[in-house]
């Protein structure tokens, strides 16, 4: 058996979708079928809470299940060179960006100068 590294816990209703997080003033459903797209917490109390939330203000439906995800493989993915590219990029588009304001303004200083001039 695989040493378990971590746990996570999710909310599924009784039809086994999972508790989807919707932000501030977020729409849409609150319950999906994937995981991927489910609200995981990394302590159990707060998914307790949600499914505490649920009990009380939607009786009429089944209580919410905790469940329980054990993490046994992580892997570690190195972001050194993405980051550098985009520090590259940036720069190069922060110079642009310089000269086309400082072209601008040269436009603009002759173009009243040349009106200064009539």
């Amino acid at each position: 058996m695989s040493k378990i590294i971590h746990t996570m816990y999710a909310v599924q209703n009784d039809k086994d979708q999972f508790l989807r997080s919707k932000g501030f003033s977020g729409s849409g459903n609150s319950w999906v079928d994937s995981l991927d797209t489910a609200r995981l917490y990394g302590k159990p109390r707060a998914a307790r809470a949600r499914i505490t939330f649920f009990a009380k203000n939607y009786p009429e439906f089944p209580v919410p299940k905790l469940v329980a995800l054990h993490i046994t493989e992580m892997e570690v993915i190195d972001e050194t060179e993405r980051i550098e590219n985009l520090k590259k990029n940036r720069a190069s588009a922060d110079d642009r960006r310089e000269l086309r304001s400082k072209k601008a303004a040269l436009d603009k200083a002759q173009s009243e100068y040349d009106e200064a001039n009539r």
